[in-house]
């Protein structure tokens, strides 16, 4: 294995952590609903909390901007604090998941929501901390493998949900031993983020500099800040459906149909990512035609799937599994290519501001999926 094929190993793994924690409480959904008040409304209880968690990244944002001579010293003390803290997240979930608070005269799992807060907070500081570490290794190949880790940190708790048996009445192992397996995960991408901190460190400080002086180019820097909307606008809207909007409704969806489609479209919704995302590695889709054209090709099962949680449909149950597979498949080549495209930019900050426009457009997606599902009760009710 060559070094540059080590580097991607790294970055995959690393990569990987990004969206884990996350991935793995989705899929554990059928078995937390159970036992959660909230029932059907959980999944969209989480998506709130999760965004919710986005004032993190939205506040080293201004700090970062504020004082702008954060040193990589201080990056590298705050992702290893965030992997530990998303340990501690998955942790405290085990003994809270079956805990039920009595607020007013509603039950709600308040405990359950306080350790997913805690684990979220990782998650959406990864694009705004992560992403920007990758973009330093020189190469914008990178930043493709660290999609595609971030699609593998989606199959490994589908496979495990599978081999967990969440499709049936009972399990092979419980929800603790599950999140117990995806702590060591975490593990194994804290030691790949010790690999990637010693060949960050290694690369020429020359190389770094004449970088940094070239994109600092008054007109060039305006230039390519313009070239650079409009893979964000995709990578803003694309999370917004991929991060939000799909994981809120799909229970609504499923709701006509037995448990276990709800079940296999779930896992089916995490573990299509990393097959897509190798796409990019063969055949770039970063152009604006070709962004433009993919953009609607994943709007069919997007709507599809939405249209199916408002409106009860004589469909084959098999379509929506389908649908959500081919929906979260296409929704993260479509980020893969923007952010592939926006790493090609010589704007400084480029990949910094597409982590923050990927936050953004969950949050605007979380915040308008709870208002529509908990206010104005615009899906189908159980």
């Amino acid at each position: 294995m060559n070094a540059q094929w080590r580097v991607h190993l790294l970055v995959l793994l690393f990569g990987m952590s990004a969206w884990l924690s996350i991935n793995s409480i989705y899929v554990q959904l059928p078995i937390l609903s159970q036992s959660a008040p909230e029932s059907w409304n959980l999944a969209s209880y989480i998506v709130v909390i999760i965004q919710v968690s986005c004032i993190f990244p939205l506040v080293y944002s201004i700090i970062r901007n504020w004082k702008r001579d954060i040193t990589d010293r201080i990056e590298s003390i705050l992702i290893v604090s965030l992997l530990l803290i998303d340990i501690v997240g998955l942790l405290l979930s085990t003994f809270t998941y079956q805990i039920v608070t009595t607020i007013g005269n509603t039950e709600h799992s308040l405990w359950l929501f306080i350790s997913i807060l805690i684990l979220c907070i990782p998650c959406t500081m990864a694009d705004v901390l992560f992403m920007p570490l990758i973009g330093r290794l020189g190469s914008p190949s990178f930043i493709t493998t660290f999609y595609i880790g971030m699609g593998v940190g989606a199959l490994i708790p589908s496979a495990l949900s599978f081999a967990q048996g969440v499709n049936g009445t009972s399990w092979n192992f419980s929800y603790s031993i599950f999140i117990y397996i995806i702590c060591v995960f975490v593990l194994v991408s804290l030691a790949a983020y010790g690999g990637i901190l010693y060949i960050e460190r290694r690369i020429g400080h020359e190389e770094r500099v004449s970088i940094g002086d070239q994109a600092s180019h008054h007109n060039q820097v305006e230039s390519s800040l313009k070239s650079i909307i409009f893979p964000i606008t995709v990578s803003l809207v694309a999370s917004s459906f991929q991060n939000a909007v799909i994981p809120a409704i799909l229970p609504y969806a499923t709701q006509p149909f037995e448990p276990t489609i709800y079940s296999l479209s779930t896992n089916l919704f995490v573990l299509t990512n990393p097959i897509f995302c190798f796409v990019q590695h063969f055949f770039s889709f970063s152009s604006t035609l070709r962004l433009s054209l993919l953009s609607l090709v994943a709007a069919l099962p997007t709507i599809f799937i939405l249209l199916l949680s408002i409106v009860p449909l004589s469909i084959p149950a098999a379509m929506l599994p389908i649908s959500s597979a081919l929906s979260a498949g296409l929704l993260s080549l479509l980020r893969t290519a923007a952010a592939s495209r926006v790493a090609h930019s010589p704007h400084p900050k480029a990949l910094f501001i597409c982590g923050f426009a990927t936050q953004f457009g969950s949050f605007l997606g979380a915040i308008t999926i709870f208002l529509l599902a908990n206010l104005l009760h615009v899906f189908i009710s159980s």
